[in-house]
């Protein structure tokens, strides 16, 4: 498994609100769409932090998802909503526990 982080800081909890939402809005149906999704995530880290986590199941998913231009000009869209964008990078998944709930 393989993972897009993206860590962000905006100008207060609206703001993270509103990152959250054009998240779930524009680049998750997106990425539901694409073979090889795995998941995603928000985490938030006070009131102006934040951390995306995408899930993919291979390097190769991931990256041919974002060379998908409907996905790639959703992410474009997404970006003006995170404020101080300060990092993106591809990490490969050494352990994760998913429980059914």
């Amino acid at each position: 498994m393989h993972a897009r982080v993206i860590t962000f800081e905006v100008e207060g909890r609206l703001a993270l609100d509103d990152a959250q939402d054009a998240l779930e809005r524009l680049v998750v149906p997106e990425m539901r769409r694409l073979p090889g999704y795995d998941g995603a995530y928000i985490l938030r880290e006070g009131h102006t932090h934040g951390l995306i986590v995408m899930l993919w199941e291979t390097e190769d998913a991931l990256q041919s998802a974002e060379a998908t231009p409907g996905l790639a000009e959703q992410m474009n869209r997404l970006r003006s909503h995170l404020g101080r964008y300060a990092a993106s990078t591809v990490n490969e998944v050494g352990y994760a526990d998913h429980p059914l709930g």
